[in-house]
């Protein structure tokens, strides 16, 4: 086997080998005198850790950084409401932001006027897959719809 990794070593010492990673690793370690040194001393550092103990409760960590930027603990929002509240008009303006940076990039983008209003009423008929009438264009639906209600003149009668 090659030398023992951290990674191995480091699952050996909490107990995450499986079994026959675990074996082969210890019969190196056993073989081997620089992984062996290596794993006494990962395991004196693991120890250590494990002694170590944290007191429990507030330690003001948020007041401490606080006093420290300078600023007062009690201008800040600590209630969840006001938690909240807070990040959702953050997100409100950052909306408002990016649609107005947005709409000015799309100004000041366009180099050319758009299309003349025929011709997108045109494109748009034949995207649609909507026949255009004999004014050419979709309107002239319309204009047959008008002349068709109109009162017949004298030679039609």
């Amino acid at each position: 086997m090659e030398h023992v990794t951290d990674i191995q070593m480091m699952m050996l010492l909490g107990g995450h080998s499986p079994p026959d990673q675990r074996h082969a690793a210890e019969e190196h370690l056993a073989a081997c005198d620089r992984c062996r040194a290596r794993y006494q001393q990962m395991a004196e550092v693991w120890a250590a850790l494990g002694r170590w103990e944290l007191p429990p409760g507030d330690h003001g960590v948020r007041e401490r950084v606080l006093a420290a930027a300078g600023t007062d603990a009690s201008l800040h929002p600590s209630s969840p409401w006001r938690r909240w509240a807070l990040a959702t008009l953050k997100a409100a303006a950052s909306v408002v932001i990016a649609a107005g940076v947005g709409y000015a990039a799309g100004r000041w983008n366009r180099s050319q006027p758009g299309p003349p209003p025929g011709d997108l009423e045109h494109r748009v008929a034949l995207s649609l897959y909507l026949p255009t009438f004999e004014s050419g264009t979709p309107a002239g639906l319309s204009e047959l719809v008008l002349a068709a209600d109109e009162p017949a003149g004298e030679d039609d009668r």
